[in-house]
């Protein structure tokens, strides 16, 4: 799959969040064929450490970490970071698991198990809008 923007020279930093390192490990194959540099992290404390050292263009965020959660995560990371994307994915399926996650700074909330051949579609449509609107601004 060929996505607009996909070359060397604009390689997309990815920072994805995730309590299970398999599922970690997922992402960055994922992506990486798309050329995204993905930067994998477990827990709150070290995803909010590096969040804050290095610039990314993304931030995928799952509810479980092995210290904290997703909501707490994406809440710490909109104190000091409002213009990053923020997908959040999870397997809850409540309709007050989307809300949380969407009133705590992200911008999408998908499913688990979700279509995985879409996921960087989205992602690189979530960049392009947030880079569109930090011109305008």
């Amino acid at each position: 799959m060929k996505i607009k923007g996909d070359t060397p020279s604009t390689k997309k930093r990815i920072l994805c969040a995730d309590g299970h390192e398999d599922t970690c490990s997922l992402v960055t194959c994922l992506l990486k064929p798309f050329g995204c540099e993905v930067t994998t992290v477990n827990d709150m404390s070290n995803g909010l450490r590096i969040a804050r050292a290095a610039d990314y263009d993304l931030y995928m965020v799952a509810c479980k970490l092995t210290e904290g959660t997703g909501i707490e995560f994406c809440e710490k990371l909109r104190e000091f970071d409002q213009h990053t994307p923020i997908l959040f994915w999870s397997a809850r399926v409540y309709e007050s698991d989307r809300q949380r996650a969407l009133d705590a700074g992200a911008n999408v909330f998908l499913r688990k198990p979700c279509d995985y051949d879409a996921i960087p579609t989205i992602i690189f449509q979530l960049i392009d809008e947030s880079q569109q609107l930090q011109l305008v601004s």
